[in-house]
């Protein structure tokens, strides 16, 4: 993947783990943003990003800071 990326000027980063790829992209996704999971563990992705939204929505209806809340995905 990264050599079809070829001399691209915006940054790339590599997480070969699918589950923290997929918290990194949407903890780092803004407004209007589009990830795209091209993995094979389906159904595992669907968790995982299942399990962050749940921690966003309760993350939302509490303050709390960006970084605790980055903290608590990590885990």
């Amino acid at each position: 993947m990264q050599k079809g990326i070829g001399d691209s000027q915006k940054p790339v980063k590599i997480i070969p783990c699918e589950k923290a790829a997929i918290r990194y992209a949407v903890a780092n996704a803004r407004p209007g943003d589009l990830i795209v999971d091209c993995g094979e563990a389906v159904a595992d992705a669907i968790r995982t990003v299942e399990k962050y939204l749940s921690r966003e929505r309760m993350a939302t209806s509490q303050p709390d800071s960006v970084q605790a809340f980055e903290a608590k995905m990590m885990n």
